[in-house]
């Protein structure tokens, strides 16, 4: 177990303090769309090069569940964009390209760099891997069915005397939630996260600087609510602390740009 530990440490981009991949990914993908937002509003080259090799590192924690909360998170807004304005915005599709680029370019600097990394990537794509999830999803739905209303009990060891197949980890926040706390409960502590980015979008309408910078925080946050479809929770306390600090940060950013544009507005100095 320990060897196992140590080859995805050193494989995938992990952090010292923050801890493995999935952690540290978690924290990646929140920044990345601010980074982007803050160089869209200023169309800035330095804060795309900031948000390029923060994509990068993203794609070299080989985190598929946070990687694809980004791809779903992308994707709804965009859609959205489309559907409200029957086109895609050409600067997106340009900044799109621009990043995949820069993630060929760094990825393959990093695969050379480390000869571990690309022994690892096989193994990340493997079937047996969507198997035992499904599998995972599967035994937990049973178990969430067989205690609807009082659930297991937050934080418990779920290993096989729970259920046939182990469920240390359930790799779904939402499933986890139903599976620790019941139906009822675990209904609300699995909407809250699905109800953040909502509840950013609705914040202040000043149009320009703060609504740009607003749409990059509900992509950040809507990138962390997909990605827990694929992850069981937030690996540790010092992610939890990261995460609650990034959003406290970002809403008193916005909060401050709101009152600087409507001042410009208005005329005051």
């Amino acid at each position: 177990e320990t060897s196992a530990f140590l080859l995805s440490y050193h494989a995938r981009f992990s952090h010292p303090f923050i801890g493995l991949s999935n952690n540290i990914a978690t924290v990646l993908v929140m920044v990345l769309p601010i980074l982007v937002a803050i160089g869209w509003c200023y169309r800035s080259k330095h804060w795309y090069l900031a948000a390029s090799f923060s994509f990068v590192a993203l794609v070299a924690t080989m985190s598929r569940g946070v990687l694809l909360g980004l791809v779903l998170a992308v994707g709804i807004t965009g859609l959205l964009w489309f559907a409200v304005h029957g086109r895609f915005n050409k600067g997106i599709i340009r900044l799109l390209i621009f990043f995949l680029t820069a993630m060929v370019a760094g990825m393959t600097i990093f695969f050379y760099s480390s000869p571990s990394a690309l022994q690892h990537l096989d193994g990340r794509f493997s079937f047996y891997n969507v198997d035992s999830r499904l599998l995972a999803y599967k035994a937990t739905l049973g178990v969430i069915l067989a205690h609807p209303v009082t659930g297991v009990g937050g934080g418990v060891g779920l290993g096989e005397a729970v259920s046939s197949t182990s469920l240390h980890s359930v790799h779904n926040a939402y499933l986890q939630a139903l599976f620790w706390y019941g139906i009822p409960l675990g209904l609300v502590v699995a909407f809250v996260p699905l109800l953040l980015p909502l509840v950013t979008s609705r914040l202040f309408a000043v149009r320009g600087v703060p609504r740009i910078f607003r749409r990059g925080i509900v992509i950040a946050l809507l990138a962390v609510a997909m990605s827990n479809l694929f992850e069981s929770s937030w690996e540790g306390s010092m992610l939890r602390l990261l995460t609650y600090v990034l959003i406290g940060w970002c809403i008193s950013m916005l909060h401050v740009l709101n009152i600087d544009a409507e001042k410009e507005r208005r005329g005051i100095r």
